[in-house]
């Protein structure tokens, strides 16, 4: 079934639904062993969708390894709030910054629950938004090696949710990830594969209403 993007405004809608549950499915088996700084920053993204040949695709970031926090990682354009700006304004900022797509050409489409990061100290907030091209990407080169772009059906796919067994701060654990055609590890996992879990499986409840309401056979 073709994802549509009144699937996506009504994934936001869904309610109640457990952002957090959805999250843990993609967290690693330790991450809840972290310890909480004494406050967290504010921070928002924006998971940016916009038509391309195979349906709504998803635009990441590649981050570069000079960066303060989660070098070379896969994430969505984003960063640190300033001088008390919405939270929303932040998204938007950041993804001109880091990829050079105006906030003129971005429908917010909703918000999820924020995240805490422990390890970066960061209260992220995630913001759907949406373009109805694709972007003429400028990239920022000191935070920015790349962009992925990723079919949304892709990451629907329950085959593409895989796991391995990695060596953290000194244990083995087992870390869930995205698998991703022709994508460099590291592959799409941690913070960024948590938030895109939450919005993932609002939109899984959202195509299997329609799946039921539609005329059978």
């Amino acid at each position: 079934m073709e994802i549509e993007l009144d699937d996506i405004r009504n994934a936001l809608a869904v309610s109640p639904f457990d952002d957090c549950a959805a999250r843990l499915e993609m967290a690693h088996t330790h991450r809840l062993d972290f310890s909480h700084p004494e406050s967290y920053r504010d921070g928002s993204v924006l998971i940016l969708l916009y038509p391309g040949e195979g349906g709504l695709t998803l635009v990441l970031t590649r981050r570069t390894d000079t960066v303060e926090h989660h070098r070379s990682q896969i994430s969505f354009p984003g960063g640190a709030r300033e001088n008390g700006e919405p939270l929303v304004a932040t998204a938007l900022r950041e993804a001109e910054e880091e990829v050079g797509i105006p906030p003129s050409a971005v429908d917010v489409l909703g918000e999820m629950s924020p995240l805490r990061i422990p390890v970066s100290g960061f209260l992220v907030h995630p913001f759907v938004g949406f373009t109805p091209g694709r972007p003429e990407y400028r990239l920022d080169p000191r935070e920015v090696a790349g962009v992925i772009e990723a079919r949304l059906a892709h990451l629907l796919d329950p085959e593409r949710r895989r796991e391995e067994e990695q060596e953290f701060r000194g244990r083995r654990v087992m870390v869930p990830f995205y698998d991703l055609p022709g994508v460099e590890r590291p592959p799409l996992w941690g913070a960024t594969a948590m938030m895109l879990s939450a919005l993932i499986e609002r939109i899984r409840v959202v195509l299997q209403r329609k799946r039921s309401a539609s005329p059978s056979d």
